[in-house]
């Protein structure tokens, strides 16, 4: 928790705290367990390749290694080998996004992050949350209170949502503040570009009937300690401007 002038509180959240609303929620140490194993096979066959070689010793602790290593690898041999790691870190993001997006909060713990959510709404608390999930964003959904969520940077509406937002109504709702650095599973860029700039990324409801029109890999930086190759073009930097 941290004190400022802007808001009363801010709450910083982590992978903890989705997982503390759904116990099958997966962590780092979670993932290539061979779940799915055959939905993403390139993937896989280097993850069982690595797994053999003898001077690298693979577990959770090495996860975020093996990320980092598809993601930054730059220098190939042949265009053949620069292919194959395109088509495996396409794998790769896709893989994670499957992991982590099919769970819902239980419950009897949704009761319960509605009622925090009231509670930061009512207190003007901001909340950083680093999870890519949607759990904050159909939890206020559901609330339906004349609460609503803001992500501090002006997002584009999807062209094709079908339930479009009484702009008049603003004036009635508390407006909570949700800051998502490492980005969502509900944003997503309309072209398939190196770069992510703020115009090209657009906000889609998981109610969109036309989600399919947009890239299938939502906006989102993995764990990875080569975060910087995400941070091309504008969208992060102003996403990382309004946290500073």
């Amino acid at each position: 928790m941290i004190k400022t002038n802007l808001y009363d509180k801010i709450y910083i959240l982590g992978a903890g705290f989705s997982k503390a609303f759904c116990s099958d929620m997966p962590t780092i140490k979670d993932l290539f367990l061979d779940k799915e194993k055959n939905k993403f096979p390139k993937l896989f066959d280097m993850i069982d390749r690595i797994k053999e070689n003898g001077n690298y010793y693979f577990d959770f602790k090495n996860v975020e290694s093996l990320v980092s290593y598809i993601l930054s690898k730059e220098i190939f041999y042949s265009f053949e080998e620069e292919k194959s790691f395109a088509e495996i870190k396409y794998e790769l993001l896709k893989y994670i996004h499957a992991s982590v997006n099919e769970y819902e909060p239980n419950e009897k713990t949704f009761v319960l992050l509605k009622e925090f959510l009231k509670y930061c709404a009512e207190n003007k608390i901001l909340i950083i949350t680093f999870n890519y999930d949607l759990f904050l964003e159909k939890a206020i959904d559901d609330i339906g209170e004349n609460i609503r969520y803001d992500y501090g940077v002006s997002l584009k509406s999807s062209p094709y949502e079908t339930e479009k937002i009484n702009i008049g109504s603003y004036a009635d709702e508390i407006k909570m503040e949700i800051l998502k650095p490492h980005g969502s599973f509900n944003w997503f860029s309309l072209k398939q570009l190196e770069n992510s700039n703020i115009e090209d990324i657009i906000l889609v409801s998981q109610k969109d009937e036309y989600i399919e029109l947009y890239n299938e890999i939502p906006l989102y930086v993995p764990m990875t300690n080569t975060k910087h190759k995400y941070f091309n073009g504008n969208f992060y930097k102003i996403i990382w401007k309004k946290m500073k």
